[in-house]
């Protein structure tokens, strides 16, 4: 039968140094590790050192056997490599680009069309979760993107940005107004909710396909405004809405700045009125404060 086994001193560290050690370490695992060295020192067996930390004699064995191996550092965990990476830094960088370039495209993909690229180009078979942390690992997430009138001209954007300005400061007498509808849908619309399991709840809704349309215009320097409500959205219609709006500001000079819409194409009512068709523009690419409005 094996006989008991103890810490034996390391170089000149004697009780006394693995004592002021302990009072001294902050990390709580090499602080426990140093009370079972020090309980060895003290000539008490491996059993009974583990009923005083609360853990089982084959973990204080260890710590001693690392200790009597290591000395001091064998009070520390040691670090294993772990298993390597199914990919490669190169062929993550790959893979990354080769997604930025599909999505910029307009391509929707999937971690499932992800892992039969992979399969197909590298010869690797790497499960979904795989593709999914390693994207993210490389900072993308699933998202829903935005979108952007690939028509827009930025060049058509800045000269328009630069005539606004530019007839704001010489010509204070004038007022610019912008123009636009909003539709308003009467079809209601479901929520997510709590109902029971295996019945699908139903709500009693509006499933008519009817719509309210308000064209208006606001002033953004004074936020004076003027709208109408209209059934449908024609040059008639527009017609009506601009020759009402003219009525609304008697007197005074305005610049009535519209999208490119169709039925936007129409003569103003007086000279008093002039129609200025905006560009087709990114959302935000024209800021008001551009222009000295906060």
């Amino acid at each position: 039968m094996p006989g008991p086994y103890f810490a034996e001193p390391y170089g000149n560290a004697d009780h006394c140094m693995v004592e002021n050690m302990y009072k001294i370490a902050s990390e709580g695992r090499v602080k426990e590790r140093l009370l079972m060295i020090l309980l060895s020192m003290e000539g008490r067996h491996a059993p009974e050192i583990a009923e005083i930390v609360h853990r089982d004699t084959d973990t204080v064995l260890t710590r001693l056997h690392r200790w009597n191996e290591e000395g001091f550092d064998g009070l520390h965990d040691r670090i294993y490599p772990g298993r390597p990476p199914a990919l490669s830094s190169e062929e993550q960088n790959r893979i990354v680009r080769w997604v930025s370039e599909e999505v910029e495209s307009g391509k929707r993909l999937t971690c499932r069309q992800i892992s039969l690229y992979i399969a197909e180009n590298m010869g690797k078979t790497v499960d979904h979760d795989t593709v999914r942390r390693m994207l993210h690992s490389h900072n993308r997430s699933w998202q829903k993107p935005g979108t952007r009138d690939h028509r827009a001209d930025p060049a058509l954007q800045e000269q328009f940005g630069e005539q606004l300005r530019k007839r704001m400061e010489t010509e204070p007498e004038v007022r610019f107004f912008f123009a636009d509808e909003v539709f308003f849908s009467l079809t209601t619309t479901a929520a997510h909710t709590w109902g029971e399991k295996g019945n699908r709840t139903v709500l009693k809704a509006n499933l008519s396909r009817e719509k309210i349309i308000d064209i208006g215009a606001v002033e953004p320097l004074t936020g004076e405004n003027f709208h109408i409500f209209v059934p449908e959205t024609t040059k008639n219609v527009y017609e009506i809405f601009v020759r009402e709006f003219a009525k609304a500001f008697p007197g005074d000079r305005i610049v009535l700045i519209h999208d490119g819409a169709p039925w936007h194409n129409i003569t103003p009512p007086d000279d008093r009125i002039e129609l200025w068709k905006l560009p087709r523009i990114h959302r935000n690419s024209i800021r008001l404060n551009d222009f000295g409005v906060g």
